[in-house]
């Protein structure tokens, strides 16, 4: 199967984008032709070309809106993907979904949209999320061919608010390598080292994150915050403004997030809202506990009292006992190590996602033809 992705950011190296290329080079792997497109040059970009992925940059794709370079977008977009021929586009992010679904449609192309979280989702402001809510209702009813969701949350959203219907969406968890070894038996240093890995953005609650820190005794924790953004420098100036800077670790984007989560013992992910976030997974394949919001699909993967706590939105009273629980048990600490390896071997790893994503593919694409493939 001919098999073109869409994306727009390619500059960090975020769930969405460690999910397309996890997919295409699975997909190029098991005998595919794998073309991905992206709106700007970056990282992601670098990682595909290292795996004989082939790449087209079309910077008139833009995450903003924006409406002459999203003319711009639909018209570049359909003279390339024209001349590639894919028997499916899969579309990854909004604007993606929004420009890819036309081109698909202009061009007589299956298309599946792969959600990382709506636009609509819980958390985001009320005008926003009613403006989308609108646009992703009219795409679903007259563009859309297939839709994936990252989480069931996800898609009762989208049937909560008359999206899409249930025919045109499938479920498939996202999955990744991770890094199962021995059980993380935790409390080899000194402090308890808590990390988080997300972007400095509207999306993550870093604010509710340092002042629950905040309250607790530094002499106990330290946290390492991996990730880039705009609101980076807010974030250092707040740990300034609660006497926690010399706790807190900037470690910026990295490479070697596995590497961290092998050598830490709290996995922390405060967020606004989110899909089903890669992170919370690679922390469980390094048998982390987890400490997350439970916001979006976090709840299918984290189980309060299990593998983890799950606490209220911008809730820094709720989020300071659940960390003072598990720096005060190591015994803890070890259960929910061992339940969140057992938990990502049987579910969470990528091969899971690989198939169940083609499936939708398969199925897609034979509606109008029949598709000769492996896997």
């Amino acid at each position: 199967m001919k098999i073109c992705y869409i994306i727009t950011k390619a500059d960090e190296i975020g769930g969405a984008q460690v999910h397309v290329r996890d997919l295409a080079i699975n997909m190029q792997d098991l005998g595919h032709n794998i073309t991905v497109m992206t709106g700007e040059r970056g990282e992601l970009v670098n990682q595909l070309v290292s795996n004989n992925i082939n790449v087209i940059i079309d910077e008139n794709l833009q995450r903003s809106i924006n409406p002459f370079l999203d003319i711009l977008a639909f018209i570049s977009l359909r003279k390339k993907i024209k001349k590639i021929s894919p028997d499916l586009l899969a579309l990854h992010s909004s604007k993606s979904g929004i420009v890819g679904r036309l081109v698909a449609k202009s061009l007589g192309i299956k298309s599946v949209f792969t959600v990382h979280g709506w636009a609509f989702a819980d958390g985001i402001s009320g005008f926003k999320a009613k403006i989308y809510i609108y646009i992703e209702r009219f795409y679903a009813t007259f563009l859309s061919d297939q839709i994936i969701t990252v989480s069931e949350q996800d898609k009762k959203l989208a049937l909560k608010y008359n999206v899409a219907s249930n025919e045109i969406m499938t479920t498939v968890h996202n999955g990744v390598y991770g890094r199962v070894s021995n059980i993380n038996y935790t409390s080899i240093n000194k402090k308890i080292k808590l990390v988080m890995v997300a972007r400095f953005s509207e999306q993550k609650d870093h604010k509710t994150l340092l002042k629950a820190l905040s309250k607790i005794d530094s002499k106990l924790w330290s946290l390492d915050l991996i990730g880039k953004g705009r609101y980076l420098e807010q974030t250092k100036k707040l740990a300034l403004n609660y006497n926690i800077s010399e706790n807190v670790n900037f470690l910026g984007e990295r490479n070697d997030v596995l590497e961290i989560l092998q050598k830490s013992d709290i996995f922390i992910l405060i967020s606004n809202w989110e899909g089903y976030p890669l992170s919370i997974l690679e922390a469980m394949s390094c048998g982390l506990p987890i400490i997350a919001s439970d916001v979006g699909g976090v709840n299918e993967a984290v189980r309060d009292g299990f593998n983890g706590y799950l606490v209220p939105r911008n809730d820094p009273v709720y989020l300071e006992k659940s960390i003072n629980k598990l720096i005060d048990s190591y015994d803890l600490r070890q259960e929910y190590s061992v339940n969140n390896i057992n938990d990502f071997n049987n579910k969470h790893h990528v091969s899971n996602m690989v198939k169940q994503t083609f499936k939708v593919y398969f199925d897609t694409v034979s509606e109008q033809q029949d598709a000769h493939v492996v896997i």
